[in-house]
C-alpha cells in the first residue's frame, strides 16, 4: 500500500495471494487496512474520447429543444 498507495482491494488481494500464498478476503484486507488508519478514496478517469466542445453543443442543442420534463435518464444498472 506505501509503495502503490491507489491499488484497489483486488489488486491487494491478489498481490498478497502472488506474495506469500495467502488466500484472504476482501473484506478481512478492508478492516485490516481502516484499523491503521487507510482511508478508501474513489478515484476517476476521464473518458478519452470526450470532447468540451461537442458537449457543450449536445447540452445546448437538448436545451433548446426539451424541457427538463420530457427527459428520461438511464444509466447502465443492471438487475437480474
Amino acid at each position: 500500500v506505501q509503495k502503490t498507495p491507489d491499488p484497489t482491494l483486488d489488486e491487494l488481494r491478489d498481490g498478497l495471494f502472488e506474495g506469500t500464498g495467502a488466500d484472504v478476503d476482501k473484506a478481512t484486507i478492508s478492516r485490516i487496512l481502516k484499523r491503521r488508519g487507510y482511508t478508501f478514496k474513489k478515484t476517476s478517469v476521464a473518458a478519452l474520447e470526450r470532447n468540451e466542445d461537442a458537449r457543450n453543443d449536445y447540452t445546448a442543442l437538448i436545451g433548446d429543444c426539451y424541457s427538463r420534463e420530457m427527459l428520461v435518464f438511464l444509466d447502465e444498472s443492471h438487475c437480474d
